[in-house]
């Protein structure tokens, strides 16, 4: 079992825990195509994942890395990834169309994958035009063509579509930057700090 983990321009930040509030929020944002005489013509829904974080406690070698070094190159706006659990951070893409008729087996485009998966790991998978998602867990593997579902996905996929850890942003973004909060516990101790903040998924 790994720990929450910041990668960024080449450096990495691996806290010694796992932060204690990693809190999913699925956003939907519409898109709406209006033609010349008013009318909506086309309307889009795509979603996007925040999560919602709460690390702590921070060793002080932990605190200065994330503000001094991370910090600076967020709060700009640049992307960086972010797992919960370092051991389940990987990303890749179906390899076949996926059909309900095809009862849970999802098939993947990178072979070297399988060795990075594991059963019972929390798993999403989005189509291209992220109109749709289904969460799922890894009932079986089967190297190096597919894994199995723990349940029936409801919608059609197409090859192509994103398949990763749920607990994982391979590009993510700082949400509103001066929302990231470094508190003590209330009693000013130096070693007792803990970090909030909120990041979102940066659509590819």
């Amino acid at each position: 079992m790994g720990t929450t983990q910041i990668v960024w321009d080449g450096n990495t930040i691996t806290l010694g825990h796992r932060a204690e509030a990693f809190t999913p929020v699925h956003k939907t944002l519409v898109t709406t195509i209006t033609t010349q005489s008013g009318y909506n013509a086309y309307r889009s829904y795509w979603c996007k994942l925040v999560f919602k974080i709460k690390c702590g406690i921070l060793t002080a070698a932990e605190e200065r890395a994330l503000t001094n070094f991370w910090f600076q190159w967020a709060r700009h706006g640049y992307e960086f990834s972010i797992a919960w659990d370092s051991d389940q951070c990987q990303a890749t893409t179906t390899d076949q169309d996926y059909s309900p008729s095809t009862p849970k087996r999802i098939y993947l485009a990178n072979s070297t994958w399988f060795s990075l998966i594991h059963v019972g790991d929390e798993m999403v998978i989005y189509s291209s035009d992220r109109d749709k998602f289904e969460v799922f867990r890894v009932a079986s593997i089967s190297s190096p063509d597919y894994i199995e579902a723990d349940t029936d996905l409801t919608y059609f996929y197409e090859n192509g579509d994103t398949v990763r850890h749920y607990w994982y942003l391979p590009y993510a973004r700082l949400v509103r930057p001066e929302k990231y909060i470094i508190s003590t516990d209330g009693e000013g101790r130096t070693n007792a700090r803990h970090l909030k903040m909120e990041v979102e998924e940066s659509v590819q």
